[in-house]
């Protein structure tokens, strides 16, 4: 996934938790983030989204359904798609990020 992210951003970091999540979205301004679900809980995401309203937030998780959809997109998600879907999140997270640089231009 890394390989494929890259190729669409200029710059990919992992975080293995919530907490070092907030630090790589602090440390590098980041305009997008792919949270795996299995590792962090709807509350997180929420926080998350308030903590960094900016922040485009696409979901992932191996058994997404609509209940998992709703509630994530409820959380404040742009999107949440199957894990095995990889061109799936790189289209949801570049799509506000395409508007976020022809709005500054």
């Amino acid at each position: 996934m890394s390989l494929l992210l890259s190729q669409e951003f200029s710059a990919v970091y992992t975080a293995r938790s919530v907490d070092e999540l907030q630090t790589q979205i602090r440390k590098h301004r980041a305009q997008a983030a792919i949270v795996d679900m299995e590792l962090a809980s709807v509350d997180d995401l929420e926080a998350l989204s308030h903590e960094f309203p900016a922040v485009r937030f696409v979901c992932n998780h191996r058994l997404a359904d609509d209940a998992l959809w709703t509630a994530v997109m409820n959380a404040g998600a742009a999107d949440c798609v199957p894990s095995f879907d990889i061109e799936g999140m790189v289209s949801a997270a570049s799509l506000d990020c395409e508007a976020v640089h022809a709005a500054a231009a």
